[in-house]
């Protein structure tokens, strides 16, 4: 069994309505595009110098 955690999440229905939209765009489901997104931002930060 993989390590995940299941999540809840709230969001305004305009939002939800792009991001379902943004995500078939790439071909990816809802979930998946959400997890891209984590990953590249997670990427990035790993990526910042530690600030004071």
């Amino acid at each position: 069994m993989k390590n995940e955690a299941k999540i809840q999440m709230r969001m305004p229905g305009d939002l939800r309505d792009w991001f379902k939209e943004y995500s078939q765009q790439r071909n990816r489901s809802m979930n998946g595009q959400l997890i891209e997104l984590i990953k590249e931002k997670q990427a990035e930060e790993k990526g910042k110098a530690p600030s004071a």
